[in-house]
């Protein structure tokens, strides 16, 4: 039973706080009547140059083309029907990958995404394991009071998610445990990683196996000053716990 708890509750988390995918389901047809480019409208001065309706009682104006004018930068998911308004990113944010600040009302609660790599790729070699991050991301979670416990019963708590690949690449029966490794942070802080609510990417792997997932550390800093840290995986062991490896360390930063 705790072990179903624990996949429901995974599943939830790893789509709000890493993938931030949104459910749908199949659009309405209907006819309608709407009186077409019934308003004139501007942005600090300017005029839209785009259409918008009135229907009943309600103007609708172009989401883009406003948007875009208040400085914003608009996406289109066409997997989650899905359209985003973010704040535009800045070249060194281009070259990373991340997307801004982002807020997000859940299931879970409140989520303000400060800092988001979605192509870290870095890799490390310990013994017969290649370990690799391949996206890391820094939030603020105000959860709900029925799932505050997993938080450490915090109104408002940072979380730094780190998505990993591990691959044992020997035949024989060896162990890694990433997810209990330790974060230090450029704020001074050093956890050890929530591994209640991590995936299961550590243990034992019996030959050569593959396992992907996230790791999770809850920290008390802001989250908006978190810029770099360190991550740091204790050295692999085998099947008669044997240390064959050296520690594994990350230096990463955003």
């Amino acid at each position: 039973m705790k072990k179903q708890l624990k996949g429901f509750i995974l599943g939830v988390i790893v789509t709000v706080i890493l993938m931030s995918t949104v459910a749908y389901s199949e659009s309405i047809k209907k006819t309608i009547e709407v009186v077409f480019n019934s308003v004139n409208i501007t942005v600090n001065g300017k005029k839209v140059e785009a259409d918008n309706i009135l229907y009943n009682g309600t103007t609708y104006v172009p989401l883009r083309a406003v948007a875009e004018m208040l400085g914003k930068e608009v996406g289109w998911d066409q997997d989650t029907r899905t359209a985003s308004i973010n704040d535009k990113a800045t070249e060194n944010n281009k070259e990373t990958g991340n997307k801004g600040i982002e807020v997000q009302e859940t299931e879970i609660g409140k989520i303000t995404i400060y800092k988001r790599n979605e192509n870290v790729n870095v890799e490390k070699k310990s013994g017969p394991f290649r370990v690799k991050v391949k996206k890391m991301q820094v939030a603020e979670v105000e959860p709900n009071e029925d799932i505050k416990y997993l938080f450490d019963n915090k109104d408002k708590v940072t979380v730094v998610t780190l998505y990993i690949e591990v691959e044992n690449e020997s035949k024989n029966t060896n162990a890694i445990y990433p997810d209990q490794g330790i974060i230090v942070t450029n704020t001074k802080e050093q956890k050890d990683a929530a591994i209640f609510l991590s995936d299961d990417v550590g243990g034992d792997y019996m030959g050569e196996v593959i396992k992907e997932g996230n790791v999770y550390f809850l920290l008390d800093s802001e989250a908006s000053k978190i810029s770099s840290f360190k991550y740091i995986i204790s050295a692999p062991r085998d099947e008669n716990y044997k240390t064959i490896g050296e520690d594994i360390t990350f230096e990463l930063s955003f």
